[in-house]
């Protein structure tokens, strides 16, 4: 390292005896004064200059300047009184008027533009995210379905794009057997709907009319010791997507953060799938799409209680104003012989029950008619885009709980 050290000082002491305002004398303070510069090299990087030009094209800006003046009217009178007896002539030429008019107006122009053009543009290409499926008809004669085989009549041909991979609850090779260890045990009884759960699932569809909205729902896990009459229950719901529900990495990334957060309670577990399509008149039921079967399919392989809610625009339009109708645009399919089924419905019953039917209908009026909460609602699209957003929706579940007390 180059250092190079400078010390100054100086002591001084004056009197002055010139006279500044007032005071008689200036006496100069001593001053004890040190310097010192230090040097360190930095290697030099110099670019080549470039020498832009800048073209500023200007158009023509027209200005017409139009003098007036105006010349004063003269108005000549004549008048004679003649005397008598006297006679006198006279004939007179008077030297002409003359006006004569000098007019000089400067015209100056001053212009001061003053230009700070600044731009920052950030072009980003991100990796393609591209999903290849192969699915493949085998013939039921041999593979079958529901017998050992997959969902489609044979084994699965889904390439890399399982849920998760191999880790997760949703990457594991599960197989379709109904009998594998470790899945729930199914049963007869009814399914109930909490009001918490319908309400979400009412908010999503209503928040985003104009789209397909899906999402998962959360069961309570059966214990291990129960009758045949016992009665599963739905006791959440959590809204996923409202664009591009399908896109398999985005749910893949979904159900995993869905399955981890709910696995570290060992009395919930995934237990079904919503969707509503975006369609509005679908008579006589709105039809699962094959990606929410495929959702529904992993769903069931992990828990073959779980369900499948198709919900129809037209029916939440119509049946939302009359709390004996809060089911009716609720379709529940089951998984059975290796296909998703409609239960079997009826204008009074949709096979479930609703916790609670006045409850409901008394908070669906005052959350979502009256105070627009379903404006509030959080699904997993909009945290991908912002990850402060809680996709949980931890503050409308405690509004939903308060008002239900």
């Amino acid at each position: 390292m180059i250092s190079i050290l400078v010390i100054a000082s100086s002591l001084a002491v004056a009197i002055a005896t010139q006279d500044y305002g007032h005071y008689d004398h200036s006496i100069e303070a001593p001053v004890k004064s040190y310097h010192s510069v230090h040097t360190y090299p930095v290697p030099s990087v110099q670019a080549n200059i470039k020498n832009p030009v800048v073209d500023i094209n200007s158009g023509p800006m027209p200005l017409t300047i139009k003098f007036n003046s105006h010349s004063s009217n003269i108005y000549a009178i004549q008048k004679h009184i003649g005397s008598h007896p006297q006679v006198q002539k006279s004939s007179h030429v008077d030297h002409p008027d003359l006006l004569i008019q000098t007019i000089k107006k400067p015209v100056i122009q001053e212009v001061h533009e003053v230009i700070t053009p600044y731009r920052h543009r950030i072009q980003e290409v991100r990796p393609v995210q591209e999903k290849v499926e192969t699915i493949i008809a085998k013939d039921s004669h041999h593979g079958g379905y529901g017998h050992g085989g997959s969902h489609y009549g044979g084994e699965h041909k889904y390439g890399h794009d399982s849920y998760g991979h191999g880790g997760s609850h949703y990457g594991a090779n599960v197989p379709s057997d109904h009998h594998h260890g470790t899945m729930v045990s199914s049963g007869n009884g009814d399914l109930i709907l909490s009001a918490k759960s319908y309400l979400k699932i009412v908010m999503h569809a209503l928040r985003y009319p104009h789209s397909t909205v899906n999402g998962v729902l959360i069961m309570e896990r059966r214990p291990k010791s129960t009758n045949k009459n016992y009665s599963n229950r739905i006791v959440d719901a959590i809204p996923l997507f409202h664009s591009g529900h399908g896109l398999t990495p985005m749910v893949e990334v979904a159900l995993t953060q869905v399955s981890e957060y709910y696995g570290k309670n060992s009395n919930l577990i995934i237990g079904g799938y919503y969707q509503v399509n975006e369609h509005f008149h679908e008579f006589p039921n709105p039809i699962p799409t094959l990606f929410a079967e495929r959702i529904a399919d992993k769903i069931w392989e992990l828990n073959s209680d779980s369900v499948l809610f198709m919900i129809s625009n037209y029916d939440l339009a119509t049946a939302v104003d009359d709390s004996e109708k809060l089911d009716q645009p609720f379709y529940m399919f089951n998984y059975t012989d290796g296909k998703w089924k409609l239960r079997n419905n009826s204008s009074n019953s949709r096979n479930f029950q609703l916790e609670s039917s006045l409850k409901t209908f008394k908070l669906l009026n005052e959350l979502i008619l009256e105070k627009k909460y379903h404006l509030n609602l959080i699904d997993f699209d909009l945290h991908l885009e912002n990850v402060k957003l809680d996709w949980r929706n931890s503050k409308l579940n405690e509004v939903i709980d308060q008002f239900s007390e």
